[in-house]
């Protein structure tokens, strides 16, 4: 049987999103995310369960950039408009370098975080590592979290 060791890492970025059809996060705002990220799995060839340092290079990924949905469909990349790609969603027009486009319909704490935990996870397996269970706890604001939780296999 092989023995499950964790690691826990805090983490921190700043993010803008939107929240399509809502009344009061309909407009594009931000947050200073913050949060611990979980990860229970066997000790690698590295003597390690995760390295910390994957952990903060993904999440750097998603500080200072405007998350959006992978929906509407109306949203398109435009190289046409400047010199660096361009992505237009709606009435809104961003530098390609300042977007993270996750692949669910709504740019919620819950959807963030489980897109946190699948690229920690895929980096992790391209990396030798092998992770049974993932928790991140993400902080929106001082008093609103959220909690996820995937296993492997899930």
């Amino acid at each position: 049987m092989t023995k499950v060791n964790s690691i826990s890492r805090e983490i921190e970025f700043s993010a803008a999103h939107v929240l399509l059809g809502h009344d009061k996060c309909g407009r594009m705002h931000g947050h200073n995310y913050r949060g611990r990220v979980t990860i229970e799995g066997p000790m690698a060839k590295t003597g390690m369960v995760y390295d910390y340092n994957l952990i903060s290079e993904i999440v750097k990924g998603f500080d200072h950039v405007v998350i959006l949905p992978n929906e509407p469909a109306s949203m398109k990349i435009n190289i046409e408009f400047a010199s660096a790609p361009q992505i237009e969603w709606g009435d809104y027009r961003f530098p390609a370098s300042d977007v993270i486009v996750i692949p669910f319909k709504h740019t919620t704490a819950e959807n963030i975080a489980k897109c946190l935990a699948q690229h920690i996870v895929g980096i992790g397996i391209e990396n030798g590592y092998r992770v049974v269970r993932i928790v991140i706890e993400l902080w929106e604001n001082e008093r609103s979290s959220v909690v996820v939780e995937a296993k492997e296999g899930d």
